[in-house]
C-alpha cells in the first residue's frame, strides 16, 4: 500500500469528475471487448482470441469499479481481487476452442462483471457520490 518513504505528503483525492465519467468509458470499452470476442471469436471457435478479449474486457471493469468507488489504481496486479472479480479466473479456464463453450464464458464473464460494477454504482450512489448509469 501507499507509504510515505521522507518528509511529508498531502493526501491525492480522487477527482469527482473523473469518479462521474470514468467507470462508463471503461464499461463502454469492455462492453465493445464482449461484443466483439462473443460476436467473432466465440463463434468462430478461436480461444485464444476470445479468451484475451473476455480478459481484456474484466481488465476494463476491475477500472470501472475501482473509478466508481474513487479509488486509485497504480499497479494491477491485485486489480482482479480489488475489484472482486477474481472469479475470472476460474470462469477462463473453462475455455476451449468450441463455439458453445466460448460463447458461454464470454457470457459468465460479462455477468460477472456487470454485477460488479452494478454493486459499485449503487454503493457509490447510495453515498451521493455517483450519478451515472449503464444498461
Amino acid at each position: 500500500m501507499k507509504r510515505v518513504l521522507a518528509g511529508d505528503l498531502p493526501g491525492v483525492s480522487y477527482p469527482a469528475a473523473l469518479r462521474e465519467r470514468a467507470p462508463g468509458v471503461w464499461w463502454g470499452q469492455a462492453e465493445a471487448e464482449l461484443g466483439y470476442a462473443r460476436d467473432y471469436h466465440a463463434a468462430g471457435g478461436r480461444l485464444a482470441q476470445c479468451a484475451g478479449l473476455a480478459a481484456r474486457a474484466a481488465s476494463c471493469t476491475a477500472h470501472a469499479v475501482l473509478a466508481a468507488r474513487g479509488q486509485w489504481v497504480t499497479n494491477e496486479k491485485a486489480l482482479f481481487t480489488r475489484a472482486g472479480l477474481r472469479e475470472i479466473d476460474e470462469i477462463l479456464a473453462a475455455a476451449r476452442p468450441d463455439p458453445v463453450v466460448l460463447r458461454d464464458v464470454v457470457d459468465r464473464v460479462g455477468a460477472a462483471c456487470f454485477t460488479a460494477l452494478r454493486d459499485a454504482r449503487d454503493a457509490a450512489a447510495a453515498e451521493g457520490l455517483l450519478t451515472w448509469g449503464f444498461a
